[in-house]
């Protein structure tokens, strides 16, 4: 044993143990799908600061050389405020 817990197996009718059930159990102890995402999630998606140069082009309609867009993709919090 390697300090795993030994997960609950479905069985069918007869008693058996399917093949699905089976394999879904494996991936459960060597694989949660809970942490995985997390750390997808964490990994692969980039910081709020780092994403905000982009996004700002979609949040604000107004000019892209104004002082609010380039306050807002720089994500300065003494930028001008714009309602």
């Amino acid at each position: 044993r390697i300090g795993c817990a030994t997960p609950k197996v479905a069985t069918n009718a007869a008693g058996a143990v399917t093949e699905k059930a089976a394999m879904k159990a494996a991936l459960r102890s060597f694989c949660p799908v809970a942490t995985s995402v997390l750390h997808m999630i964490s990994y692969y998606l980039p910081s709020p600061v780092t994403a905000q140069a982009y996004r700002a082009v979609s949040l604000y309609t107004g000019p892209s050389d104004d002082a609010v867009a380039t306050s807002m993709a720089a994500c300065r919090k003494d930028g001008p405020l714009c309602v």
